[in-house]
């Protein structure tokens, strides 16, 4: 080889290595890029998945939350119903005292009053 090939030579190699480093610093910063943009979407995926946890949370509190208040409800009206009964099997069971005694003077088929379903003996 002549002096001149060898330097052209040589000088082609410096210009491609020198634009095979460019090529790799370009690739490095895009490297460098990609891996902050994960970093990136891993945190935020972090605080998504945090996010989603609380959700969760609040809708299980809210849930309970609401079965206490349907439970208190149903335990209201059920006492509702039970005073309505109550108030019912009361007037139902009115009492007159010594109606046993007023009824033997009164009448002397004492037996075929008692009978009846509102006179209990």
């Amino acid at each position: 080889m002549n002096v001149t090939t060898r330097a052209m030579s040589a000088s082609s190699d410096s210009q491609k290595l020198d634009d095979l480093l460019t090529k790799m610093d370009t690739l490095l910063k895009a490297k460098n890029n990609i891996l902050l943009k994960l970093n990136k979407l891993e945190e935020i995926q972090g605080t998504i998945v945090e996010d989603v946890i609380s959700v969760k949370q609040s809708l299980q509190d809210s849930q309970l939350k609401i079965e206490e208040k349907v439970d208190r409800m149903e335990t209201a009206f059920l006492k509702g119903l039970i005073e309505d009964l109550e108030n019912w099997t009361k007037c139902n069971n009115i009492v007159i005292w010594a109606w046993k005694k007023a009824v033997r003077e009164l009448t002397p088929e004492w037996k075929d009053i008692s009978g009846l379903p509102y006179f209990k003996v």
